[in-house]
Formats: structure tokens, sequence, C-alpha cells
């Protein structure tokens, strides 16, 4: 019997093994240069701003690039790029951050010159036209043979151009002054729409919209760094037709928005709380292992739990209490949106079956997955 690593020519051996060896040094040569490519690519998109100190970034680059040596060693390479990817993200992240201030900055100020400059143009059209007839009338003097009539009417048509221009300057004055105002004005309104056009209304909290664009981002930002790590819990409120049924959509609306306060008053303000539709919500948990998430859901679970909320204002006697199930999954590697939530969703239903008011997570259901017996 031939063993499967018995050589079948031990005379073309050793130039196999050169083939090989050469190859790996081809590739390993490649996959350099693409990384000095890159850093190249990523330095030369800071776009020289100043304000996000992008001359010390390019430097870092640059650095970066010479201790990159095809010479150096396996270890001298991974200790030269270690927490690269760390200083690159974040330099990102700042940069993309200022851009969308100062894009929606210029927006709202081209859109406000562009309605005021039709009508600082029929003022300074106005103004053109009164010097046109003053002039006209400075050239009518010449026709006048008295100089003392002459210097009379000419002193009197300085005067008038005089109080017209300045008649003219405070009027732009006071429309710059107004048209700072309107700047300030629609800037901080549109910092409200942002602000609006991603948090649910109800609730107060981020609608589905904000969290998809953030669950995104930190996906992506993990599969940069690989250290970003960070957990998903979704809940879902146990019984909540029942309330509906109960108490009416009135009293349902509140405990709703009572969920939010105590969220907001339990998880960290770096965690990122919205509405992830009807009942249900997504909370995502920055530098969360899935052992860490797991225990602070089932302290949310049970703190929940022991609320005791009012159900009307001019009842205080009159209380109703509500929990929630929870689901937890952990970013992994080659991590999608849909498999993220996929996980968290399957942990969140096995909750439900476990009796509600408590915490699942990616394990529990994997275990619960194994555990049923195979189709024959």
């Amino acid at each position: 019997m031939r063993l499967p690593f018995q050589r079948k020519n031990e005379e073309g051996a050793p130039d196999q093994l050169l083939a090989e060896l050469q190859e790996c040094q081809d590739r390993s040569a490649m996959l350099l240069s693409a990384v000095l490519t890159l850093i190249t690519c990523v330095k030369e998109f800071s776009f020289g701003l100043k304000e996000m100190n992008a001359d010390a970034f390019a430097r870092q680059m640059e650095a970066l690039k010479q201790q990159l040596d095809p010479e150096k060693s396996t270890a001298e390479l991974r200790r030269a790029f270690s927490g690269q990817p760390e200083a690159i993200d974040a330099f990102i992240q700042r940069e993309r951050a200022y851009l969308e201030e100062r894009e929606r900055e210029y927006r709202a100020i081209i859109d406000m010159l562009r309605a005021s400059l039709a009508t600082l143009f029929e003022e300074n059209l106005g103004f053109t036209n009164s010097l046109n007839e003053q002039g006209l009338q400075l050239e009518q003097l010449a026709d006048l043979d008295d100089i003392r009539r002459i210097k009379e009417r000419l002193r009197g048509q300085v005067e008038m151009m005089r109080n017209t221009v300045a008649k003219k300057a405070a009027s732009d004055r006071q429309r710059m002054e107004k048209l700072s105002r309107e700047v300030d004005v629609l800037r901080m309104n549109l910092e409200r729409v942002t602000d609006i056009s991603q948090t649910d209304a109800l609730t107060g909290a981020s609608n589905r919209l904000a969290f998809d664009l953030m669950l995104q981002r930190m996906i992506d930002r993990f599969s940069l760094t690989r250290s970003a790590r960070f957990c998903l819990l979704l809940c879902d409120l146990d019984n909540f037709k029942v309330i509906n049924d109960t108490y009416g959509h009135p009293v349902g609306d509140r405990v709703l928005k009572s969920f939010v306060t105590e969220c907001r008053a339990y998880f960290r303000e770096e965690d990122f709380i919205a509405r992830y539709g009807g009942e249900e919500f997504a909370i995502l948990l920055p530098g969360a292992t899935l052992g860490n998430a797991r225990r602070r859901a089932q302290l949310f679970c049970r703190r929940l739990a022991g609320q005791r909320f009012r159900i009307y204002a001019d009842r205080p006697g009159e209380h109703l209490t509500f929990t929630t199930s929870i689901g937890i999954s952990e970013i992994h590697r080659d991590d999608t949106m849909e498999t993220l939530l996929r996980r968290a969703d399957s942990a969140l239903y096995l909750a439900k079956q476990a009796g509600k008011s408590r915490a699942m997570c990616e394990q529990d259901a994997a275990k619960a997955e194994r555990r049923k017996p195979a189709i024959r």
C-alpha cells in the first residue's frame, strides 16, 4: 500500500520544492506590493485637511511604507503593522464625520445664497438706476454759465450721491446680518431634520434606517481592524398584543416609550438603541464580548420585570408590568447584516420558547439546534 505522503519522483522533488518556494516568494512580493499601494491610496485620500491634522497622518503612512521592507522578517513586518489598521480606521471615521458636516453646511448656505442673490440683484439694479439719474443731473451743470450756481448745484448733487451710497451700504449691512442669521437658522434646521429622519417619532429611539446604517458601519470597521468587536441585542416585548387589547393602543404606545426610557437608563451612552419594528428593538453594544453582553441582557430583563408602571395619570393605584425577551449575537469574521441578525433572531426565538423574560445568545441557539433529532 502506498502511503499518501510518499514521494513519487525523488529526483524531481528538489525542482518542485524550488518552484513552490519561488511561487511563495512571488506571492509574498505581490501581497506586499498591494499593501503598499493601498497605503498610498489611503494617504492620498486624506485630502490634506488641516482641521483633521492630515499632514501628520500622511507622514505616518509614509513612515509605515518605509518600514514595510520586503527584506524584513515576518515578525518585523507584523510589528511594523501592529496598531496601524485601528489608526487608519479612526482617521477615516473622523474625516467622514467632518466631511459630512461640511457638506450639510455648504448645501444649506448655497441654497440660501441662491435665493438671496435674486433679491440683491433687484436692489443693486435700483441703486444703479439712482446713480445714473444723478449722473445725468451732473452733466446738465455744464449748461450753466454762473459759477456760483454751478457750485451750489454740484454741492447738492455730491451730497445726494453720498446719501444714496450711505443708504445702500446700510442696506447691505442689514442684508448681510440677515443672511448670517439665516445661515445659522438653516444649519440648525438641517441638523434637526437629519435627526428627525433617523429618529422614531413615537419612542425617540433611532429608527430602522439609522440602525441599518450604524450596523453596516460597525461591520465594516470590524472587517478592517478585527478589534472593533461588538454584540447585537434583539429585544421583543412579551405579550404586547395582550397589553394593546386590554388597555388600548395609547397605553401600548406609552409602554414602548417607557421601554426606551428604561434602556437609556440602563445601557451605556455609547450603546446604540433603535426601534427595529413594532414592539421589537435592537441594541448595539460596542466593545462587548458575547459573555458580557449576555450578562448585561439578563440583568436588564430582571430589572425590567421588577418595574411597575402607572397605567393612567389620574389613577395612581393602577399599575402594570411588562417584560422583554432578548436574543444576542456577536460579530464574526465574514459576517453580514443578514447573518448577524439571523443568529440574534434565532436566539430570540429560543428565549420566547423557553418561557420569555430572559436572554439567550447564539451559542444557546446552536446547542438547541444540535439537540434536535435528525429526520429519518
